[in-house]
């Protein structure tokens, strides 16, 4: 039995349906009831479109007669609700983006209208993403700042932290003889430094300065857009307290960055590799977090040339192999935090042996023995190198499976971009050992485990599945894909 015209069969394949279904009739796009939805009574996993009130969600849809249509796009649980916006649902980004490629129909006063909720955007619908992309870019930058500060040894030229009147350098020659003293003061001056002249001080004051002053650029960047984003309704519901979340993560990044310099203030000019690695992976964790809403947000439909995409099919395994790479070259970045804080780039600088050894001697002299990987610098270079070597066939085996599901060409970019930049890294990383550690090419191996991070974030992102697939098939029955085939 064939369904009356002008009503489509929605399919979800989704664990989480039965659970949305148990709702009875759904709504998409929340306040205004721009469509509404029934559970399809012969189909496990899908809904019926019962009625369409919105003349962009009309002139959108395929005509009710036809070959079966499919939607690319995501529509997240949440979306399936009472309450949303046209953020919540994603697949509402990619209606927007579709139809502003055609003829817009003339909407009614009451669909533009403030009361319209989804539909009354007063900003481009890419600006939250782009938002997101320029604040995780300015993330990458102070990673990479970071990075030269510690290696140019002026991690510690700043022995006060005032989070509000440190905005201000030192101004006049007395302000620089005080923050000079106070430096005289620190373990690094007396044990290091001793000697140094206030010309030279000024040289590691400023390259600290810089370092603290784009981290409250960052800080600035997000929360001024943000609130006027919230004051503008702007931002869906799901999203407020995930950027709330990341923006109070930004301050105890800021918090724990004094709490890593204060160790080096004590007795030893050296900071805690512990708290380095907790500095630097935290960092990251925001980078990558603001990259991959950004990329959702600007590309929430995802690609409509991807192959099978079930967990066990071979974007499924693309997918998931790309998760593994990431995890891998994030746990190899975290080690390559306690390298540094243990300065055991130093300790075997050769390749690809260490010392004419493949295990060197000296490995486990801590006790227990897995305080070896954290604090004796030979093992925490074997570790590192071990990690280094996952990451690489991590990297190659995510791109032969991406290749090999016939992703969409977004993808096997980020695929391309993932392998060159692991080769590139493996390169860093060896000459960086090799040169005992030169700053240009340190400095360029911590940014470049984040450009690695971020390739595999977009080979990620490029061969995810929408959270439930949405299919629209026009002129079928309601018992699924049996009866649509005789």
């Amino acid at each position: 039995m064939r369904q009356s015209a002008g009503t489509y069969t929605i399919r979800f394949p989704s664990r989480n349906f039965e659970r949305l279904a148990a709702r009875g009739q759904f709504t998409l796009f929340g306040d205004e009831v721009l469509a509404g939805f029934l559970p399809s009574p012969g189909e496990r996993g899908a809904l019926r479109l019962a009625s369409v009130k919105s003349p962009y969600l009309a002139a959108w849809l395929p005509p009710p007669t036809g070959a079966p249509r499919e939607v690319v796009g995501r529509m997240s649980a949440r979306a399936l609700g009472p309450v949303g916006s046209l953020h919540d649902c994603a697949v509402g980004s990619a209606f927007v983006r579709k139809s502003a490629r055609m003829a817009r129909p003339q909407m009614s006063e009451s669909a533009t209208s403030t009361k319209a909720g989804p539909l009354a955007l007063r900003v481009p619908a890419g600006a939250l993403g782009w938002w997101l992309i320029a604040c995780a870019v300015l993330v990458y930058a102070m990673v990479a700042v970071g990075g030269v500060t510690r290696l140019t040894g002026s991690g510690l030229s700043m022995v006060r932290w005032h989070p509000v009147s440190g905005v201000l350098p030192p101004i006049g020659e007395a302000a620089w003889r005080r923050e000079f003293d106070a430096y005289r003061t620190s373990p690094e001056y007396r044990l290091i430094n001793r000697g140094m002249s206030l010309a030279e001080f000024k040289r590691i004051f400023w390259m600290e300065y810089a370092h603290r002053m784009l981290g409250r650029g960052v800080g600035i960047a997000f929360l001024l857009p943000f609130l006027v984003f919230l004051a503008m309704r702007a931002i869906p519901a799901p999203l407020i307290p995930r950027l709330a979340g990341v923006f109070v993560l930004g301050g105890a990044q800021g918090v724990l960055g004094w709490y890593m310099v204060r160790s080096g203030l004590v007795d030893e000019p050296r900071v805690s590799q512990y708290r380095l690695a907790a500095h630097l992976s935290l960092a990251v964790v925001i980078y990558v977090y603001l990259l991959a809403l950004g990329l959702r947000i600007l590309d929430p439909g995802g690609s409509k040339e991807r192959g099978p995409a079930g967990p066990m099919g071979p974007t499924g395994l693309a997918r998931r192999l790309a998760l593994l790479a990431g995890a891998t070259v994030f746990a190899t970045l975290v080690m390559g935090a306690f390298v540094a804080g243990l300065k055991a780039g130093h300790v075997y600088p050769t390749f690809p042996k260490m010392g004419g050894y493949w295990a060197p001697p000296g490995m486990f002299e801590a006790s227990p023995w897995w305080k070896n990987i954290f604090e004796n610098p030979v093992t925490a270079q074997f570790t590192h190198r071990a990690l280094a070597l996952a990451s690489c066939l991590a990297v190659i085996a995510a791109w032969g499976a991406s290749l090999r599901a016939g992703v969409s060409r977004r993808a096997r970019v980020w695929a391309h971009a993932s392998l060159a930049a692991v080769a590139v890294q493996v390169g860093l990383g060896i000459f960086t050992l090799l040169l005992h550690v030169p700053i240009p090419l340190a400095a360029g191996h911590q940014a470049g485990a984040v450009a690695l991070l971020t390739c595999l974030a977009g080979l990620y992102h490029g061969t995810s599945p929408p959270r439930l697939g949405i299919h629209l098939i026009d002129g079928t029955d309601a018992a699924g894909p049996a009866a649509r085939s005789q």
